[in-house]
């Protein structure tokens, strides 16, 4: 890959080095163009996606993409993405295209062989908090704080569907691994169900107490499970609309 850092220059992470946070995409909202956020500073990492392969971590911050080796820790590269802050990555399954969306209310697809921009996806009014790629590697699906969720034709950068049936900022999305359903969830504890292919809306899910925060496709039958803030864990079955509830303690 490009990269800033000129090769053979890797040097080996240190632990306080890019501090990776995990999701925080909910608390820059309002503050995606700004690079201090209360705590966060420009070299923390709150996106971040491992290759297929699992040889290659990719993270996103203030700006800036950047790429480790998983197994020594080795910083790879570094190179600019967007104008603000990097809010969401998501990898083709064949490793070699990098989505990112950005503070900037942009998209960018990546060519991680050269590092070169392969196109710009336009379209959103808002911030980019969430993006997933389909199985099969066509589809690129992206949930943003302007409430819409957009499909995309992954080589061509068509846009082929908007979906807008969220009262709030498009928090998470996931993909059923057979690639027939999409799962959304927004600020106010609402999961949505869509067929991907149609771009048509299912149904929703209003079963929880406090804000949905993280959905993760699982089999091919049961599209998302999520949690929340109250430690139920829901799994729920798109072929019957059905849901199975747990209640789980961390």
């Amino acid at each position: 890959m490009t990269s800033q850092q000129k090769p053979g220059t890797s040097k080996q992470a240190q632990p306080n080095d890019h501090p990776i946070i995990g999701n925080l995409n909910s608390y820059l909202n309002q503050f995606s163009t700004k690079p201090e956020l209360g705590n966060l500073s420009r070299n923390e990492v709150i996106c971040s996606v491992i290759s297929p392969d699992e040889k290659t971590i990719i993270g996103g911050g203030w700006k800036v993409i950047r790429t480790w080796n998983a197994t020594t820790g080795k910083l790879l590269g570094k190179f600019t993405a967007h104008t603000g802050w990097v809010l969401s990555v998501a990898i083709t399954p064949n490793g070699k295209i990098l989505a990112s969306g950005g503070g900037d209310n942009k998209i960018h697809l990546w060519d991680l062989n050269t590092g070169n921009c392969l196109n710009t996806l336009s379209g959103h009014s808002g911030s980019i908090k969430t993006l997933k790629i389909t199985t099969d590697g066509s589809k690129l699906v992206s949930g943003s704080t302007d409430k819409t969720i957009k499909i995309w034709n992954l080589s061509s950068g068509a846009l082929l569907y908007t979906l807008e049936k969220h009262s709030y900022s498009v928090e998470s999305i996931a993909i059923s691994n057979n690639n027939l359903f999409l799962a959304s969830c927004d600020k106010n504890k609402v999961v949505n169900i869509w067929k991907l292919n149609e771009g048509s809306f299912v149904g929703n899910f209003k079963d929880h107490l406090d804000r949905v925060q993280i959905i993760s496709a699982r089999d091919i039958n049961k599209v998302t499970v999520f949690g929340t803030l109250e430690n139920k864990l829901s799994v729920l079955e798109c072929q019957f609309y059905r849901s199975l509830n747990y209640k789980i303690f961390f």
